[in-house]
């Protein structure tokens, strides 16, 4: 059985576990704000400025900038590899890994992150137009 990292965040989001990740990484004072979790950030130290979606797996310090997805956070929180926080992640969705290219991952994660950002500038880019 072959799992991409998109079928593991899926399958974790539909059972809510971010709160279980801002549990187990023990950060404190976390609670809900609008459509995520708002915590003290482990990477500045500063209280409630760090974020996690719960709808996305991901998270943002407003403070000191560190984000990503899930799998950066277990990385730079508790010092784990790719591989290790990958597996972290599958156990935690019951799935088992077989075959996940690493390389292949970060290219697609690459690429979705460019499109963001283009997507977000053509965004701008037409709001100034119509403003004009």
């Amino acid at each position: 059985m072959s799992t991409d990292i998109q079928d593991i965040y899926c399958r974790l989001l539909a059972r809510n576990y971010t709160a279980e990740l801002f549990a187990d990484a023990r950060l404190d004072g976390y609670k809900r704000s609008g459509r995520g979790l708002l915590a003290d950030c482990p990477f500045c130290g500063k209280p409630e400025h760090l974020y996690c979606s719960l709808d996305k797996p991901v998270y943002h310090c407003f403070v000191c900038e560190a984000g990503g997805d899930w799998l950066d956070f277990l990385q730079k929180q508790r010092g784990l590899t790719f591989r290790e926080a990958l597996q972290h992640l599958a156990q935690a969705a019951g799935v088992r890994l077989e075959g996940f290219d690493e390389a292949a991952y970060r290219q697609k994660a690459r690429t979705r992150d460019i499109l963001e950002v283009a997507q977000r500038f053509v965004s701008t880019q037409l709001g100034a137009a119509t403003v004009a």
